[in-house]
């Protein structure tokens, strides 16, 4: 038996099925989860039933079932990431390259991690000589 034909037998029809999941405030991805459907192929379904319009808005939708991801997250707000590399360590670095070119084609270090962490090459080259002559 198909995991259609399971559906339909549970519930009288895939419309059916959709529309209960969607009355309830689920997304289209626990709906898929519920249903034991893989998502695209869920999509797929929703489109040549024309059944995509079913479904609340997320701001409507259950709290249990909105997704999880980074679309909850308010404007502006940053992401909260787990640091690499300590600053000591990306500044012992730069110390090593003169200009950020040879940091790029040298360095295990992604210049980006340099801008995104100092602002630019130059305030980390300055950061990086002033710990050497303090550390010294």
């Amino acid at each position: 038996m198909t995991k259609t034909q399971e559906i339909r037998k549970e519930y009288g029809s895939f419309k059916a099925a959709v529309k209960h999941y969607a009355g309830i405030g689920c997304s289209r991805v626990l709906a898929a989860e519920y249903l034991g459907i893989s998502l695209p192929y869920f999509r797929d379904l929703l489109k040549r039933h024309n059944l995509n319009g079913e479904f609340k808005p997320q701001k409507e939708m259950l709290r249990e079932c909105r997704p999880r991801g980074g679309a909850w997250r308010k404007k502006g707000m940053k992401i909260p990431r787990r640091l690499k590399y300590s600053d000591e360590y990306l500044l012992e670095e730069v110390s090593r390259y003169p200009v950020s070119t040879t940091f790029m084609s040298m360095s295990d270090v992604d210049v980006s991690t340099i801008y995104r962490r100092f602002g630019s090459w130059s305030n980390a080259k300055k950061l990086s000589e002033s710990t050497l002559t303090l550390g010294a």
